[in-house]
């Protein structure tokens, strides 16, 4: 079967969108990390305020209370989740429409996204105050494992969602 002009020009716009969303992951998790401890920490502390006023909204924010330490670290780390498993679910859109077989292109992610969170620990070392943690490696790339869950279920949803639309044809023949 031959594939149309207009069907090489829609997987080309399609590569290069999905090429460019893994660009921007990477822009933006490599551009939070060169940032001082200082600034990172000021940037951490806003959002964790905003996630304490949802969480208690006619409650006054102590910074220095237990349980506001307990949040922030929390937000930092979700931060750290977030990012990758963004990351991880561009990557696995960029990888859908190539000749990587589908049951490996997770595992191919998942290398990718641990190799890339190792460099962002150890470009750290560079950055006034931070220190790389192997830890952050470990809750990075589960970040990226549920990235890549989260696209295994929206496949799983759009290949049902497909079979029951032919399914319903069928029977109206």
């Amino acid at each position: 079967m031959r594939t149309g002009f207009k069907e090489k020009v829609s997987l080309f716009v399609f590569r290069l969108v999905s090429w460019s969303l893994i660009a921007v992951c990477l822009w933006m998790i490599h551009s939070f990390s060169q940032q001082d401890a200082s600034r990172s920490d000021a940037l951490s502390l806003e959002v964790t305020d905003v996630v304490s006023r949802v969480i208690k909204p006619q409650g006054r924010i102590n910074r220095s209370s237990g349980s506001y330490q307990k949040l922030h670290g929390y937000v930092r780390k979700g931060a750290h989740t977030l990012e990758y498993a963004l990351l991880a679910m561009a990557a696995m859109l960029a990888l859908t429409p190539s000749r990587i077989r589908p049951s490996i292109q997770p595992l191919v992610v998942l290398l990718f996204c641990f190799a890339f969170a190792g460099y962002d620990e150890w470009s750290q070392t560079m950055s006034l105050g931070r220190n790389p943690a192997l830890r952050d490696v470990a809750i990075d790339t589960a970040g990226a494992l549920l990235g890549c869950l989260a696209m295994l279920f929206l496949r799983w949803m759009a290949v049902w969602a497909l079979r029951a639309q032919q399914y319903r044809q069928q029977a109206r023949r």
